[in-house]
């Protein structure tokens, strides 16, 4: 994913990660082109009768829901103070450098390890797009091409390596999937100052 992107190595941009799974993939991106690294606090709100499935999605300070769903208000309000919470205890843990950044006048790469319905990574460049960034840059290693064309509408450019014809979940496309605690999140970050440092 990082070959892709190094057209936009001599720009100045910022990498954005989805916690938790992009973290490790926006990692790698903003090494290669020398970019700061940051966080995107995003998170789907899951079907109430199937949390895989994504109605909707949160940020720090607004939401987003399908227009094709009829959920009730109490449901929608419990999720979104829930995520919210998460997002604060994990702040306690993952020293986020992102609310220091200036996004004016930069291209900004969000980055997470896979797509499914793409409500979250709408959600994320709607809360991105209100920073006046020039560009927004979706990088994804997979998803489903209808989820594709429907970020295309949003993002500016979608770079997405593998997009199967039979999509059946974003672990099915990974040989190894194991799910990232945020201790071992918070690692990134530090080890992403190091290098800036050395």
């Amino acid at each position: 994913m990082a070959e892709k992107l190094l057209g936009y190595k001599h720009e100045t941009g910022i990498v954005l990660g989805i916690p938790k799974g992009g973290i490790p993939v926006a990692y790698e991106i903003s090494k290669e082109l020398n970019w700061p690294l940051g966080l995107i606090w995003v998170k789907k709100i899951g079907h109430p009768f199937s949390q895989e499935m994504a109605i909707g999605a949160v940020t720090e300070s607004e939401y987003f829901l399908s227009e094709e769903q009829e959920i009730s208000d109490p449901y929608i309000l419990s999720c979104i103070e829930g995520i919210r919470d998460r997002f604060t205890a994990m702040k306690k843990i993952i020293h986020d450098p992102t609310e220091k950044m200036d996004f004016r006048n930069k291209y900004i790469i969000i980055v997470d390890d896979g797509i499914a319905t793409g409500h979250t990574i709408i959600a994320a460049i709607h809360h991105i797009r209100k920073k006046n960034p020039v560009k927004i840059i979706v990088t994804i290693p997979v998803a489903p091409h209808d989820a594709v064309l429907k970020l295309e509408k949003f993002a500016d450019e979608v770079i997405v390596l593998h997009q199967p014809d039979f999509f059946t979940g974003i672990s099915a496309f990974y040989e190894e999937f194991k799910q990232l605690t945020t201790e071992e999140a918070a690692l990134y970050f530090k080890n992403h100052l190091h290098q800036w440092l050395d």
